[in-house]
């Protein structure tokens, strides 16, 4: 099959597309809330089309198509029963969600909303409170004992950790493991703000060693605007960089720790 020039130059044209719409909107997401709401500053009219694409966008393009069909005219009832249900949606029932989403202890998904509207205990409804599994747990034991053999001797080490379940059970088996006295909850660490969690470390002696406990793809992000360059965590995996004590905000990368134990 020959490919012609105006096909390759299309192609070519949507990739740079996209590679420019993502390198923006990379740049402009510094936090969890900007991640997953775009920091509620999107406006009515890409908000829509967000939501919609989200939702319908291949079932729409073949599904709909292929069901008419296949089962004739009688299918399109199904795109009128859509459109009329998404339209009573944005009418009654978006703007009252997006006010006590935000009411709601700034709820991002609606896990976390219906959690905090209705003050569920049971934790089973947020992702964040999943715990660690048996064989989760096992594994970071091993790592942990791994990374106590990088510790510098003599240094008291500052622990943080995500208020998340999973991470603060982390925190618990690295604490025993490196004989820390205490852990400290650091709220940045769950939602991916950098600039708080970095305007809390200027407050320390520049000599601290300070380990930290987070998530992808946070951690991810955190580690590449302090050195530059991409840097990976795969589950259990750790990375160590010395911060410039003029700014900060940048660091040096000295080793990274696959979360592999052996």
């Amino acid at each position: 099959m020959n490919v012609s020039t105006p096909t390759y130059v299309a192609f070519a044209l949507y990739m740079l597309g996209l590679i420019v719409i993502g390198y923006y909107a990379w740049r402009r997401t510094n936090d969890f809330d900007d991640y997953i709401l775009g920091g509620r500053k999107l406006g009515p009219t890409v908000t829509a089309l967000s939501a919609g694409a989200s939702d319908m966008s291949g079932w729409l393009l073949l599904g709909l198509p292929g069901a008419i069909f296949v089962a004739g005219l009688s299918e399109s009832w199904i795109a009128i029963g859509l459109i009329v249900g998404a339209w009573l949606n944005w009418l009654f029932v978006a703007g009252r969600l997006r006010v006590h989403t935000e009411h709601n202890h700034n709820a991002l998904t609606l896990p976390d909303y219906f959690t905090h509207r209705f003050e569920d205990r049971s934790r089973l409804l947020r992702d964040g409170d999943r715990r660690l599994t048996d064989e989760g747990r096992l594994r970071m034991q091993a790592v942990a004992l791994a990374l106590r053999e990088k510790l510098p001797e003599g240094l008291p080490v500052l622990l943080l950790t995500s208020p998340l379940v999973r991470a603060v059970e982390t925190a618990e088996i690295l604490e025993r493991s490196w004989g820390i006295p205490e852990i400290l909850t650091e709220e940045s660490l769950g939602d991916g703000d950098l600039r708080r969690f970095l305007a809390g470390l200027r407050q320390l002696p520049a000599d601290s060693m300070v380990a930290a406990v987070g998530h992808e793809p946070w951690l991810g992000r955190w580690a590449e605007t302090l050195c530059g360059h991409p840097v990976h965590f795969s589950k259990g995996g750790s990375a160590c960089f010395r911060l410039n004590p003029a700014d900060i905000s940048r660091g040096e990368l000295l080793w990274t720790h696959t979360g592999n134990p052996r």
